[in-house]
C-alpha cells in the first residue's frame, strides 16, 4: 500500500469517527469508556488558573517544559504587574485539571511552582518552593476559582554563627 493511500484511509478514519454520534450509556452519563466527572472544578476544570501578582521590584521570568503541564504562561511579569499562568487538564479525567510545575525565575534564582489534584474530591495542593529572599505566599485557593499567588520581598537568610 503506498503512503498515500495510508493516509487516505487514515483521514476516512478519523473522518468517520468524528462523524459518528458517540455511544451514550444509558442514565444519560458520559460516553462509554470515558470516567465521569468526580468533581466539579469550576474555572480550574480545564486546567488550573494560577494568578501572579509580582509585588517586587525586579521581573518574574515563568519557565516550563511541555511535560510541565502549562499551557501558557506569560513570558515576563513586570514589577508591579499582574500575570496570569493556564495549565493544561488531565487527558486521563474528563473535567479535572492536570498536575502542572511551573520555574519562576526572579533575580537570578529558580522557585518552582506546583500545582496537584489529592486523592479526594476536590483536594489539591499548591506549593511554591522559592529561595530566599522573595516570599510566595496564596492570597487564594479555592477548587473552583483561580488561584491567586502574591510575590513580595522578603528578608534575606540570615547566617548562623557557630
Amino acid at each position: 500500500m503506498a503512503i498515500g493511500s495510508k493516509l487516505a484511509a487514515a483521514g476516512e478514519f478519523i473522518h468517520k469517527e468524528l462523524a459518528t454520534p458517540l455511544h451514550v450509556v444509558g442514565d444519560g452519563g458520559p460516553p462509554e469508556g470515558r470516567p465521569r466527572p468526580v468533581f466539579d472544578w469550576g474555572r480550574n476544570a480545564n486546567g488550573w488558573r494560577v494568578i501572579v501578582r509580582n509585588l517586587t521590584d525586579q521581573a518574574i521570568a515563568p519557565w516550563y517544559l511541555g511535560s510541565d503541564m502549562v499551557h501558557r504562561a506569560p513570558r515576563l511579569i513586570a514589577p508591579g504587574a499582574t500575570g496570569v499562568v493556564k495549565g493544561k487538564p488531565d487527558p486521563l479525567r474528563r473535567g479535572s485539571p492536570a498536575d502542572m510545575k511551573l520555574d519562576l525565575c526572579i533575580g537570578g534564582l529558580s522557585n518552582l511552582l506546583v500545582v496537584s489534584r489529592g486523592p479526594g474530591r476536590g483536594k489539591f495542593a499548591a506549593d511554591v518552593y522559592g529561595c530566599p529572599p522573595w516570599d510566595f505566599g496564596f492570597v487564594a485557593l479555592a477548587p473552583h476559582r483561580p488561584l491567586i499567588l502574591a510575590v513580595r520581598p522578603g528578608r534575606p537568610p540570615q547566617s548562623r554563627a557557630a
